[in-house]
């Protein structure tokens, strides 16, 4: 055996074993869950959950269903989970009250969210986020999904979910 194939055999045998760590993390990989509720459930079982969390039917929920939202809680503020699933905008946002977050900074809520939920990476810093300008600290999920904790207007915090890039074909160039 030559030098050349010796070297071909050993990159065989490297490329095996870096497949064989790596995909079962990836068999392995959930979507970012919170409260109950991910990117992997369909439309109806986000509604169901959200409906739930509530402790409201979906008829007392407002359907804003030509925007592609839909509003579970008091709108004149207070506790209420938005659900946006406009393609390319999917996003459930979570007001401070639905998780006892009220009296905690971003970092804080980050903090807990990141010792309890499984395999985030990258927290950062954002200042913009869907388009809308705003405090925000946010960490990726292993599938492409997001989650991310935001200072309101009103100084209230809030946590959202971000469908990203999970369910999306590759990029291919």
């Amino acid at each position: 055996m030559n030098q050349t194939d010796f070297l071909g055999e050993v990159m065989k045998k490297l490329l095996i074993l870096a497949m064989l760590f790596t995909v079962p993390s990836m068999l392995n990989a959930k979507a970012i869950t919170f409260k109950d509720i991910n990117w992997e459930m369909n439309h109806e079982s986000i509604i169901e959950a959200i409906t739930k969390d509530m402790d409201m039917s979906k008829e007392q929920c407002i359907n804003y269903e030509y925007d592609f939202v839909m509003f579970c809680g008091s709108p004149f503020g207070g506790k209420y989970i938005a659900y946006v699933f406009k393609k390319n905008s999917e996003s459930i946002r979570f007001h401070c009250e639905t998780f006892n977050g009220c009296g905690y900074s971003l970092r804080e809520i980050a903090e807990s969210i990141d010792k309890k939920i499984q395999g985030l990476s990258d927290w950062s810093t954002q200042f913009e986020l869907l388009g809308k300008l705003g405090e925000y600290y946010c960490a990726n999920g292993e599938l492409g999904d997001k989650i991310c904790t935001s200072k309101m207007e009103d100084g209230t915090t809030s946590v959202a979910l971000l469908k990203g890039s999970l369910g999306n074909n590759p990029l291919d160039f």
